[in-house]
């Protein structure tokens, strides 16, 4: 009997296409499942959550995986090479952080992540909380429940109209966070990149020192990825930088900033406060200051979790997987990593 025919390789004039066994380290939207199997893949579902060691444990008990789709598990260089005929990893999302590019390259495994899948997703919650601050939202809505009218008179909101808003980091959810914030609430906007393209940025100043962008904003949003050179960047003495009543926004990852340090530059109240989707350590532990703290709005790293945004996760991982395994370069691959010293 022919394999399975994928009707996608089809209208790529590839014809028919053997059929691989893909992966599913976690779950991932019906959609993309769809996808995978209307192109004639075996889709396999593992057990969620996986240590890196129980994936690999996993994998060499599956040793003809070709494909993997992941969303936040670790892919160590054992994981890798615990599956011999691996071909692509899709990462269901956008961050590189828990993926060894080096070890996938080493081993002719193409990397795939989803960067134009959630952009909207994360933009907007990044907004959110900025409004939410701007206008104590939480304070006022437990007030209420408190059976406390009056607190609209002890502590007012801000208008955003007319403020500045900081992004650290023009990939595509902070160009889209500018745009909002331009165009939507007039607020002005500067940003730091390290890859400077004022046609991507219109209506932003760009500003060539991403310390400067802390001390010009009334808010700062940080939409930058994890890596060697980010990991910690923001401390106290960043922090210090800022206004006195500004606002931290992080939708990107917690390793970013010093959380104990922030921490006590809120409890000092050298900031107005801060919005986080994200932490250091995740969950955050119960003791943890921030659970306490009435200037801080907290979210459990899920910006990017909108049924939209997850549906196109899955779909453009789906589309990465299919494209690779039928032999054709991927449209979103993940960045090679730097050669070694």
């Amino acid at each position: 009997m022919p394999p399975r025919r994928d009707l996608t390789c089809t209208r790529r004039g590839l014809g028919w296409c053997a059929m691989s066994k893909v992966a599913l380290v976690q779950p991932i939207g019906e959609p993309g499942v769809r996808m995978l199997r209307e192109a004639g893949h075996d889709v396999v579902a593992f057990d969620n959550p996986l240590s890196a060691s129980e994936l690999k444990d996993t994998l060499k008990s599956t040793p003809d995986v070709e494909g993997m789709i992941v969303k936040n598990a670790a892919i160590n260089r054992e994981v890798i090479e615990s599956a011999p005929r691996l071909k692509v990893i899709a990462r269901h999302g956008v961050g590189l952080d828990r993926i060894d590019l080096t070890a996938a390259a080493e081993n002719g495994v193409v990397v795939t992540h989803t960067p134009e899948a959630n952009c909207i997703s994360v933009a907007e919650h990044a907004l959110t909380l900025i409004l939410a601050l701007s206008r104590n939202l939480i304070t006022w809505d437990r007030a209420v429940r408190d059976s406390d009218f009056e607190v609209r008179k002890s502590q007012p909101g801000r208008e955003l109209s007319g403020k500045t808003l900081g992004i650290l980091g023009m990939g595509k959810s902070g160009r889209t966070l500018a745009q909002m914030a331009l165009h939507g609430l007039r607020m002005r906007v500067v940003a730091y990149t390290p890859h400077p393209d004022p046609a991507k940025c219109p209506g932003v100043k760009l500003i060539p020192d991403w310390r400067e962008v802390l001390g010009i904003a009334d808010y700062v949003s940080l939409h930058m990825p994890l890596t060697p050179e980010t990991e910690g960047l923001i401390g106290r003495t960043e922090l210090e930088l800022m206004q006195p009543g500004a606002f931290l926004i992080n939708c990107s990852r917690g390793q970013i900033v010093k959380e104990k340090e922030l921490i006590e530059v809120l409890m000092a109240g050298r900031i107005g406060g801060a919005g986080l989707d994200v932490f250091e350590e995740e969950p955050p532990q119960e003791g943890n200051p921030l659970l306490q703290m009435e200037n801080v709005i907290l979210t459990p790293h899920g910006a990017a979790h909108t049924h939209e945004a997850l549906e196109r996760m899955a779909e453009q991982a789906a589309r990465s997987v299919i494209d690779v395994l039928s032999g054709l370069p991927p449209t979103w691959p993940a960045p090679l990593p730097p050669p070694a010293p």
